[in-house]
Order: structure tokens, then sequence, then C-alpha cells
């Protein structure tokens, strides 16, 4: 049920989400798109709404005159069907168990891929755009055609009014659109007036604060961790521990505050699952 959020902000906030379900971090960051001279009519909440870059994953904002690279997401891309099924309620309730386990052993999810390219002759493959950028990801894309991808990425099975059955899923772009995202807010950096930066409170991605994403890869050689606790360390030139947080993902966005003053220089961060200990070299550019 939608309601209004009594937030004081610029543009209207409407939320389709439990107030019970909105953590403090995806507030601040809701209250802080609310206020942008840019925001337009009204701001929206969805019911998965959670902390996310500048803005939270489930927020909606439309803009005047402006494009937001991280308010398309981050990982600008990603795909979203439901399918109708002829199959009842009580024919899947009879499968539930059996569809679930195939589901799991068929498709590749988080980091996963298939070892073989998929459909190499699919029309999407065909006359590929001359872009770098995209040149570079796609052999990672053929060999993840039909995979989910991690983070809020989803495959479900619902009924209907009707009770009919409707596959529902959300695929992941699977890096190509965060390297899209990213390659636009590095570039666009140099039009902006030095007195167009102000510091933004929260996770928001303006000035300030330093993103670092340390995602799951083939370099990291962390292929099968063991479960529990990841620690991710933080440290400087001299060894100098500057941050230390605990996950239990393999995936992890690392937040600098601009405080720790580390833009224009090197740092390691460590990655640590039981006894396996990762670290890479970082150069901190400014945002």
């Amino acid at each position: 049920m939608r309601q209004e959020l009594d937030l004081n902000t610029k543009v209207p906030v409407l939320s389709w989400a439990k107030p019970e379900d909105i953590d403090s971090g995806s507030l601040e960051q809701i209250k802080n798109l609310a206020n942008l001279p840019f925001a337009y009519h009204h701001v929206a909440l969805m019911p998965d709404v959670h902390v996310g870059y500048g803005m939270p994953i489930g927020g909606v904002l439309a803009s005047v005159d402006y494009i937001v690279p991280n308010a398309v997401g981050v990982d600008i891309g990603c795909g979203m069907v439901a399918v109708k099924t002829s199959i009842t309620k009580e024919e899947f309730l009879a499968l539930r168990g059996e569809v679930g386990h195939e589901i799991s052993r068929a498709i590749p999810r988080g980091f996963r891929k298939y070892s073989e390219p998929q459909d190499e002759d699919n029309e999407i493959f065909k006359n590929i755009p001359p872009i770098d950028l995209i040149l570079r990801e796609i052999g990672n894309a053929k060999l993840q055609l039909g995979t989910l991808g991690s983070g809020n990425h989803f495959i479900d099975v619902l009924f209907d009014e009707n009770n009919f059955i409707w596959i529902m899923l959300h695929s992941g772009s699977r890096n190509i659109g965060k390297q899209i995202a990213d390659y636009y807010n590095k570039n666009v950096y140099p039009y902006i007036d030095e007195g167009d930066e102000e510091e933004t409170p929260g996770e928001t991605e303006i000035v300030g604060i330093d993103s670092i994403v340390i995602g799951m890869s083939s370099e990291y050689s962390l292929v099968n961790p063991p479960s529990g606790t990841i620690l991710w360390t933080l440290l400087d030139s001299t060894g100098t521990v500057n941050m230390q947080i605990s996950e239990d993902s393999l995936g992890v966005s690392i937040k600098i505050p601009s405080k720790l003053n580390l833009v224009g220089k090197t740092v390691t961060v460590r990655c640590q699952a039981g006894e396996i200990v990762v670290s890479k070299d970082i150069y901190i550019k400014g945002l």
C-alpha cells in the first residue's frame, strides 16, 4: 500500500515499502535525492529498498535536464521479465522441490558462469559496436548468457488470482553495466566546476567519499572460500590499518571517508576468509 513519508523534502517521497523495512541508510539516501534541485514530481521507494551507491536499490528518481548513471543503476542493463505459464498452482506444488532443484542445478548464480560460450549465433553478438569497453567484456558475456548474477537478482515462481503460475526473473548485467556507469561517472568530472561540488552526507557518491568496489573475480582466486564472516582490511603504505569491516559476503563496497585523506595514494585491500588471505594494491582516485 502506497504512503507518503513525512521527510520535509523538496519533492514528496512515496513509498510502497513498509516503514519498518526501510533502513536508516536508505532513508538518508532518499532524503538527499528528494532534495536535489533537479528532482521531479516525487521520489519513490519499492518494497525491496536497501542501500545502494548514491541512491537506494529499489528507489526511483525522475530528473529534469540531468542524467544520473547511479539513478539508472550502477549495474545498468539488468534484465526483468515475468512470463505466465499454463501450469496451475496445484500442479506446481506437487513438483516444487524438483523444480527448485533443477533451477539451482541448471542456472549459474553469484559470480559463476558457464565454462563454454553460450548461443554464440545469437543476434546480440552480431554487429557489436567497436567500443573498447564492450569489446573487453564480450568474451565474458558469451560465458554469462543465461546466468543469474548476484546481489538482488532472483528467479521467482508466483501464482496469480486465477492460480496460474508465473515465472519472474531479475538477472544481472554481469559487470558490463557497472563498467558503463563507472566510465561516465569518471569522465564527467572534468566538466564539473569545483564550485559545483559539495559534501553530501550518507552514501552519496558526490565529493568527499571515494568508493572502491571489491568484487570477487578470478584474480582473487577465492573460488570456494570457507563459509562465515569475511574480514576486509584497508591499509596505507605504512601498514597502518585505516578501516576494517566484516561482511558475510564476498562482494562488498568499501566506502572511504574523505577525512582519511587517501585520495592520490595507493592502499592495500586485504580479504581474509578463514585460512585464505588475498591482498590487492589499489590507487585511490578522486571521484
